[in-house]
This record gives structure tokens, C-alpha cells and sequence, in this order.
């Protein structure tokens, strides 16, 4: 079977993930999305900065924060490293680590 024109969805409790990431989110601070490998939000944190907030109030700046999510994502998913690190279009530091299951 070919792993790259197959996508394989786990089952898991969101209510619990959501609690997860909450929990994450106070000990750090830190942030967390779940994205399937098409780019589509399985949990997204509600607690966006006030910056991030406001730029994605504007449909321009909205259109382009899923751009560099998407473009994020295709370099993670295309290459063997275990994160990449990047910047938004409006210079924000971002993170994205892949959850790989069978590989």
C-alpha cells in the first residue's frame, strides 16, 4: 500500500486531547493545533494572541496565515526531520512537529 496516497486516521477522544492541550497551554504556555496531513484542524487552541488575533480579523491576513500553515506542513511532511521551524508571514516563530503513526 502506498503511505503517501493513503491517509490513516486514528481514533481518539478529542474531549480528552482538548483537556491535554489546555493543560499543556497553562504549565507553558505554549500553544498547540492538530492538523490532519491535509492541513484540516482536528483541535485548535482558542486562546490566539492578541496580535495573531488581529491579523487574522482581515480576510487578507487570514488567506495568509493558512498559506504559510499549508506550505509549513508540505515542507514537514516532505522531508525525514522530526520538526521545522519557520516564520509566518508577519515574522512570527512558529513550530510544527509531525505525530507519525506506523512510521
Amino acid at each position: 500500500m502506498n503511505n503517501s496516497a493513503t491517509t490513516q486516521y486514528l481514533s481518539f477522544d478529542s474531549e480528552q486531547l482538548g483537556r491535554l492541550i489546555t493543560n499543556l497551554y497553562t504549565l507553558t504556555g505554549i500553544r498547540v493545533n492538530v492538523l490532519d496531513t491535509k492541513g484540516n484542524k482536528l483541535y485548535a487552541h482558542n486562546n490566539a494572541k492578541p496580535f495573531c488575533e488581529l491579523m487574522n480579523s482581515d480576510h487578507e491576513g487570514h488567506r495568509r496565515c493558512l498559506e504559510c500553515d499549508r506550505l509549513a506542513l508540505e515542507k514537514c511532511m516532505s522531508c525525514e526531520s522530526d520538526a521545522y521551524d519557520y516564520r509566518c508571514h508577519a515574522g512570527i516563530c512558529e513550530h510544527i512537529l509531525p505525530i507519525r503513526y506506523n512510521g
